[in-house]
């Protein structure tokens, strides 16, 4: 019984200097609001994007922030992107669009949403293949 007292006072004496030594300052949170801060707007809901020959259409609702003013789609590692601008009713708002001259490949499309003073949205990632001559030449018909 006097082991396990020594085992267990020994175990409180490590947390409690654990305990000390782990405190931080009161004002640590400080370096995470230096710069002011962040807004975002609401990000684009259900986002669906359908492949096409050499084109997809992108297509997604604005439904809960009425900053919203225009959404931007970005693929090919951010190098490329389009600019949809969206005026907002009073009801959820549809944005579609269609994304033509690509080339037969699968891309990661990247959808942000942004408001009139540059404020935008968690990113949106989906993928989808755009289809070319490579795919409709592996196509067999078929005849039943």
């Amino acid at each position: 019984m006097k082991k396990l007292s020594k085992i267990i006072a020994a175990c409180f004496s490590v947390a409690l200097i654990l305990g000390i030594y782990s405190c931080t300052s009161d004002t640590e949170y400080l370096k995470f609001t230096q710069d002011g801060e962040v807004l975002y707007t609401g990000a684009i809901d259900s986002l669906t994007i359908f492949p096409g020959k050499n084109r997809v259409k992108v297509q997604g609702l604005i439904i809960g922030d009425p900053k919203v003013t225009e959404v931007r789609v970005y693929w090919n590692s951010n190098k490329d992107s389009i600019s949809i601008p969206v005026n907002r009713t009073s009801n959820i708002d549809e944005v579609s669009t269609i994304i033509d001259g690509l080339e037969e490949n699968i891309f990661n499309f990247v959808v942000k949403t942004f408001d009139a003073e540059g404020n935008s949205s968690i990113p949106i990632s989906k993928t989808a293949e755009v289809y070319g001559d490579r795919y409709i030449a592996s196509l067999f018909n078929s005849t039943f």
